[in-house]
């Protein structure tokens, strides 16, 4: 799918070459840069909030900053490093909306999943994330409206579905204006890499018919 896209398929890179641009690395230099700031901010937050964090965040919060630790400090392969980092912002999200519903910062989180889900694969996962994101508010606000599920935090305000269908109707749209600008950027810089390695391409060849 996409084999010319540098940004679906890697291309294979000539060390002689300049102006060839290295995908892979440029991938794993962006994943390693975001584990680290991750694995920083996440232990300056936990220590901030733990003493009044509730039962289950103090379990699941450390649990979660161990595995993003592993993942940051072992050589484990891309996609496992990428896959986990998206669940873990996805089950943070998720803790947050079962937490507070779409009175706070869950959707932060939310379009994260998706703007990281972006940026780490192709447009099909993006689009994944996004669905999968919908349903999950979906399903939290039919279980709360039934009256199934309640809130974990404590005074949460009362949640109509007014309330919770505002809240995803200005989500995807942030979503999506945030997809198609982040795929229209991906699409006019593999344009320009292509048009770079094309020209040296035509340089090299020139050089070599002058010798």
């Amino acid at each position: 799918m996409n084999s010319s896209n540098p940004f679906f398929k890697s291309p294979a890179v000539d060390s002689s070459n300049p102006a060839a641009f290295d995908y892979i690395g440029w991938r794993e230099q962006f994943i390693s840069a975001v584990l680290r700031i991750a694995c920083v901010l996440g232990a300056a937050l936990i220590a901030v909030s733990f003493p009044t964090a509730s039962v289950t965040d103090r379990v699941l919060f450390p649990v979660l900053y161990i595995v993003l630790l592993s993942i940051t400090v072992l050589k484990t392969p891309y996609s496992v490093r990428a896959a986990t980092l998206l669940f873990m912002v996805y089950i943070i999200a998720t803790n947050s909306i079962l937490s507070w519903g779409p009175w706070i910062d869950g959707s932060v989180f939310f379009i994260a999943f998706i703007i990281l889900s972006s940026l780490l694969f192709d447009k099909r996962i993006d689009l994944i994330a996004l669905l999968v994101s919908i349903l999950t508010f979906a399903s939290i606000a039919t279980l709360q409206q039934l009256g199934i599920y309640k809130f974990a935090a404590a005074g949460v305000p009362v949640t109509t579905i007014v309330d919770w269908a505002t809240y995803v109707i200005d989500f995807s749209i942030i979503s999506a204006i945030l997809l198609v600008a982040i795929n229209q950027f991906k699409k006019a810089l593999t344009r320009v890499i292509q048009e770079m390695q094309n020209a040296f391409s035509a340089l090299t060849i020139e050089r070599e018919r002058l010798e």
